[in-house]
């Protein structure tokens, strides 16, 4: 590559005959350098020193071009040269030929930050330009949400700026953003795939999935938002791959946002599709009795007397009948207030508990003892 770096410094007082030796010459370099770094892929090396390696010559690549400058006209042109003003170009052409070699074939070892010369870039997105003007052509008449074809917009025009400048990944994600993009022209259902796909990492695009979302959550039950949101976890996780290229190096990919949110959003619905569950089961199994609290105390207290309850501790039983019951008044009663009633039962409720149990023996007698309970209806007759 050194060799390279020296033939690509050519002077500009050569004779035509020299320059065009040149030329050859360093074509021939140019195809040694394309074998020597296949053999370096297949050398062995690890791959920080492939890395290390590659690097290096992109960055050199991205020099030589820089200080490439044109070649004065010579004052005895040769038919058999070329014209002395396309010498820079036939070097340039050369110089961008061997690095779109390297950033293709071996796009995944080089620094990509390392800044494109503003001749290559510009080149680089003038051959992209039929794909380009088709995009921004079809924008207008495309079903495209609004907010996605602004961004996309602006994205496309700061990109063909010529007056800006950019690396070499900036370069290689726009080639394959325009080439991923064109075919949500004709089927625009697939653009939230295809920018997922693409890990467009633009904020607003971000903005734009979590406002999406959080429409389609509205007028849900809990259970169907939190089912929404796994569904689209579910989908994220489909797009995501480590180490693809992304729109904003600085930022997280577009699926590792989207995922952190819908996670974000995931562990709110769930605590309230939980407390949801809980309290439609927890109504479901207590028993509704036409008691006051005082009175089920009142009853609990006579099971108690008669050692209907076995050895099982007080404040478990206050538990338990809190769990199981609810009250005329009250839908959840708790041990606190359950053992307050407990120890101040008066007389008043003792005689509306005893009514209810006389009423209860009544029942029985008539449906169990019905020769008693004749008797009895004589008795009162009397």
């Amino acid at each position: 590559m050194k060799m390279l770096a020296d033939k690509g410094e050519y002077n500009s007082m050569l004779f035509p005959e020299l320059v065009n030796e040149q030329i050859i010459e360093f074509k021939k370099l140019c195809v040694k350098v394309r074998q020597a770094w296949a053999l370096a892929v297949f050398s062995g090396s690890t791959r920080q020193s492939l890395e290390r390696y590659f690097t290096y010559h992109l960055q050199l690549l991205s020099d030589l071009s820089g200080k490439l400058y044109p070649i004065p006209p010579n004052p005895v042109p040769e038919r058999s040269c070329p014209s002395p003003e396309n010498y820079e170009g036939i070097f340039a052409n050369e110089l961008d030929a061997l690095t779109l070699h390297l950033l293709h074939f071996f796009r995944d070892y080089p620094d990509q930050t390392i800044q494109a010369p503003v001749t290559f870039a510009r080149k680089f997105v003038k051959d992209l330009d039929p794909r380009v003007t088709a995009v921004i052509n079809a924008l207008p008449l495309s079903f495209w949400p609004g907010p996605l074809k602004s961004i996309i917009l602006s994205y496309i025009e700061r990109m063909t700026s010529p007056a800006l400048g950019f690396t070499f990944g900036d370069l290689l994600y726009f080639e394959k953003f325009i080439s991923g993009i064109t075919p949500a022209i004709e089927q625009p259902g697939e653009l939230p795939n295809i920018l997922m796909e693409l890990e467009f990492n633009h904020l607003g695009v971000l903005v734009w999935f979590q406002e999406e979302s959080s429409r389609s959550l509205k007028g849900k039950s809990s259970e169907k938002k939190l089912e929404f949101v796994r569904r689209q976890a579910a989908w994220v996780r489909v797009h995501h791959k480590a180490g693809k290229a992304v729109y904003d190096p600085i930022l997280q990919p577009l699926t590792a946002m989207f995922a952190g949110w819908l996670s974000e959003e995931e562990k709110v619905l769930g605590k309230t599709a939980c407390a949801a569950v809980a309290a439609r089961c927890t109504a479901a199994q207590k028993i509704r009795l036409p008691l006051s609290v005082v009175q089920v105390a009142c009853f609990l207290r006579l099971f108690l007397k008669d050692n209907l309850a076995g050895t099982v501790p007080l404040t478990e039983l206050f538990d338990f009948v809190c769990s199981a019951f609810s009250t005329k008044k009250a839908n959840d009663l708790s041990p606190g207030g359950l053992s307050k009633a407990y120890y101040s039962i008066g007389q008043v409720t003792a005689a509306e508990v005893k009514a209810m149990l006389a009423k209860m023996i009544s029942r029985i007698n008539h449906d169990y003892f019905p020769a008693w309970a004749a008797i009895g209806v004589l008795i009162c007759a009397r």
